[in-house]
């Protein structure tokens, strides 16, 4: 039996990819302003911001609710319109705060937004009961990267339906949740399809408004990178041209696919970069010590691979790395993959040195009191579970592991300064 050749068709789809890399260069595709900004994965200023003022009839766009309609067809609600609707972000009320709110005459709607936070407790129940004080038609649109779950400590007296109860009309896709005898409606939208779907009717809507039109491309653009897909819709098809009129190349790719998503190459590559960077961090003043208290947290091999192997729910939020002790004995630098992204800091068991810390951090810096450990960090890369061509530059390359290293050391030799002249 003849073998595949998989080095024939890698070698195809690099001269298509080279053929768009180039056109990338040239067409400036890649120039991005939240991701020059650095402000990627900020829920409330690019996100919610965005995505209510695009809702909001009273926008800049002054295209009045020409968005909002598409966003209702999009996910499937029909309210009444009228001058009177009000779109706000970050409103608050009696149990705490709303990322998104609008208010029709007959509905209103509640946008939770997901991009890294955790789920609070009880949280859906606090929207629920708020909305149902509304006497209106509603629903709570629970909306992340992949259209995932909640986790259930956001539910509180929340009961899952099992799909055999369920009205034959339901979508099939959606879970169901009922308090008590009233069912809730509460619906999962993603970045990846519903809100991408939606920015590409708004765009296309736009054609003849060359500065909405150029914002919403921004905006598609980062969206498509937050949810790990960043080829563009022309060698997308190319490639698939490719491979349908080849049937023994798709038959290859289908292997190389296979084998790419597996979580034990991916883990595998994971586990390398994690012995690299350590390699590189290690000097005379900064030796490996795990504190006994999150020896839970160490990577190796199979919790790289395990790591790539979670669900969507409970264990989402699940963190591996590694720890190093600084020249000063209770301070240790800790390197972690966590939700989704790599992450770099700071720790203390000592709460004189803990409260040193939080007064010395600034932006972007962030004190974070996370299920597994309270820390100071900073956010290195975003999206490290989607395997993008990104993240595979940034765990594999060298050069870039070395930058990575010597940024670490620069951040962490800063603020040890900064605490021992304190």
């Amino acid at each position: 039996m003849e073998q595949p050749n998989f080095k024939i068709l890698l070698e195809k789809i690099q001269k298509i990819s080279e053929k768009y890399d180039n056109e990338d260069r040239v067409t400036g595709r890649r120039f991005n302003i939240y991701s020059i900004a650095d402000i990627e994965t900020d829920e409330v200023k690019t996100h919610s911001k965005m995505i209510a003022e695009l809702l909001n009839p009273k926008g800049s766009h002054a295209q009045g609710d020409k968005y909002l309609k598409l966003f209702c067809d999009v996910v499937r609600i029909n309210p009444t319109f009228s001058e009177k609707i009000k779109v706000t972000v970050e409103t608050s009320f009696d149990n705490g705060r709303l990322d998104i709110e609008l208010i029709f005459e007959d509905f209103y709607v509640i946008i939770e937004n997901k991009i890294n936070a955790l789920d609070q407790e009880s949280q859906i129940t606090r929207y629920y009961s708020h909305a149902k004080k509304k006497n209106l038609n509603y629903n709570i649109f629970y909306l992340n990267r992949y259209g995932t779950e909640p986790s259930m400590k956001a539910f509180e007296n929340f009961e899952k339906v099992p799909p055999i109860e369920r009205n034959g009309n339901d979508q099939n896709d959606q879970p169901k949740y009922k308090c008590g005898d009233d069912g809730v409606e509460l619906k999962l939208i993603s970045y990846r399809e519903t809100i991408r779907t939606w920015l590409e009717q708004c765009r296309e809507a736009s054609q003849e408004l060359p500065n909405i039109h150029a914002g919403i491309t921004h905006y598609l653009n980062l969206v498509k990178k937050i949810t790990g897909d960043t080829m563009s819709a022309n060698e997308r098809e190319q490639i698939q041209e490719h491979l349908i009129k080849n049937p023994n190349d798709l038959t290859i790719a289908l292997k190389i696919s296979q084998a790419f998503n597996s979580p034990e190459l991916r883990g595998k590559i994971l586990y390398d970069f994690f012995d690299k960077l350590k390699d590189k961090l290690i000097t005379d003043h900064i030796q490996e010590c795990y504190p006994q208290k999150y020896t839970n947290l160490e990577y190796n091999l199979e919790a790289c691979q395990n790591w790539f192997k979670r669900g969507d729910k409970e264990n989402k939020w699940e963190c591996k790395g590694f720890f190093l002790k600084t020249k000063n004995p209770n301070i240790f630098i800790h390197v972690e993959v966590a939700t989704s992204a790599l992450h770099y800091g700071l720790i203390t068991e000592n709460i004189d040195l803990e409260k040193k810390l939080r007064d010395k951090i600034e932006k972007p810096w962030e004190e974070r009191n996370w299920p597994s450990l309270r820390w100071f960090s900073k956010m290195k890369a975003d999206n490290i579970n989607s395997f993008t061509s990104e993240t595979i530059l940034r765990l594999t390359n060298e050069e870039q592991i070395t930058e990575f290293a010597n940024l670490i050391h620069r951040d962490v030799n800063d603020i040890l300064e900064k605490i021992s002249v304190s």
